[in-house]
């Protein structure tokens, strides 16, 4: 994990404007947000929707169908969204935007976010990218009205979130892939996917979830396989908490050689 004190300057900021800032405890934050009421309410369809989607994946089911429920719930509201954010995801949320930075020459004049969930990642990537065009694409209507409402807050432009289409095919030179990886049943279509996003010569910036055992091999071959190849100075195993677990990830960027069809 990264100290706080030697993270970029704008990483703090913006994180401190967002109100992203980390919290032990979900529950409470929540009340003291909504009140104790409204909060408990939440708290309580929250902790039934993870039973179901827990109950689901120990039978054995398709969980894809759950996951999207909790996450319209989750982003039902703004102020929730971010309180999420802030409990599951502030660690790993800091260390992605430490790495964008660190990692900006990579970075072309057009940038595709894919799975943008809630947005903090896309508009602080078109924040430190001021000059170049940066999107957010997300199959979920509900974290894209939430992303939108995030930039109407920073006042940012609110158009460049939009659901996935087959217009995308060479969009961009840059793309970003942020936990998605292991979020996808079929991940070498997946890979694929983002590799048609791309210009050939262009890059991936992946920051992937992976076990705790596993050295990331794995995550390499996928894209290798789907015509990536990857920078090897920046790629880099990483902890960082989420919620009350530790998790596992690994940053790369990774340069379009050619599609494999």
């Amino acid at each position: 994990m990264q100290d706080a004190s030697k993270l970029p300057l704008e990483v703090r900021t913006y994180m401190r404007e967002i109100g992203l800032r980390p919290a032990e405890y979900l529950d409470k934050a929540i009340e003291k947000s909504f009140g104790y009421l409204k909060g408990g309410e939440i708290i309580d369809e929250m902790n039934r929707l993870f039973d179901l989607d827990e109950a689901i994946r120990r039978s054995g089911r398709s969980v894809s169908g759950r996951q999207k429920e909790i996450v319209d719930y989750v982003n039902s509201s703004l102020e929730l969204s971010l309180l999420c954010s802030s409990y599951y995801d502030w660690h790993v949320m800091r260390a992605v935007m430490a790495r964008i930075c660190r990692y900006s020459e990579y970075f072309g004049s057009v940038i595709l976010d894919v799975g943008c969930g809630n947005g903090i990642i896309t508009l602080f990537t078109a924040r430190h990218f001021r000059e170049r065009r940066v999107y957010g694409t997300d199959i979920s209507k509900a974290v894209l009205k939430t992303a939108s409402a995030l930039a109407d807050r920073l006042q940012m432009p609110t158009d460049l979130f939009f659901q996935p289409g087959d217009s995308l095919k060479a969009f961009c030179d840059t793309v970003m892939s942020i936990r998605i990886m292991h979020e996808n049943a079929d991940a070498a279509k997946y890979a694929g996917y983002l590799a048609e996003c791309l210009k050939i010569g262009g890059t991936l910036f992946a920051f992937e979830r992976v076990a705790m055992n596993e050295p990331g091999d794995e995550i390499v071959r996928m894209y290798s396989s789907a015509g990536f190849m990857l920078v090897p100075e920046t790629f880099e195993k990483i902890y960082c908490p989420t919620g009350d677990e530790m998790g596992s990830f690994v940053c790369a960027v990774f340069r379009l050689e050619r599609l494999c069809r």
